[in-house]
């Protein structure tokens, strides 16, 4: 791998999946920061200030999102509609971290462009695989 992400938003309202997630990502170094979030909403927030904060984080560099579906306050399809609403889809890639193999949501997630529809637990390889696209995109 090239270089570690700048950022990866892990939004999810299980604290111990949350958990594992981190370990994982710290682990093997695949970004420098990891900031996490329990909804949708709080993730547009930080995104929106992060992004007035720190604008050349968002230039070039990949921001990486995992998040999950079903969460309370504000779901994982409501975020990325209100993410492509307010023109942040393009600042950042999103992909699903979820335990729902639902084909509706499968399907759902698909038709509102996520970058990849992931099965919770998260694997090394999975992450390996998220990165250097962010890197090759």
């Amino acid at each position: 791998m090239k270089a570690k992400l700048e950022k990866i938003l892990l939004v999810d309202d299980d604290p111990i999946s949350n958990f594992v997630t981190e370990e994982l990502i710290k682990e093997k170094g695949f970004c420098q920061t990891i900031v996490t979030v329990t909804d949708g909403q709080q993730a547009l927030n930080f995104l929106e200030q992060d992004i007035n904060e720190t604008p050349s984080a968002y230039d070039g560099s990949c921001i990486l999102v995992l998040l999950d579906l079903n969460m309370p306050v504000m779901d994982g399809f409501e975020f990325m509609e209100e993410l492509e609403a307010r023109q942040l889809h393009e600042k950042v890639k999103v992909a699903v971290l979820t335990s729902s193999d639902n084909h509706k949501d499968i399907s759902h997630a698909q038709q509102l462009g996520f970058t990849a529809y992931l099965q919770k637990p998260l694997v090394v390889e999975e992450v390996r695989a998220l990165v250097a696209e962010c890197f090759t995109a």
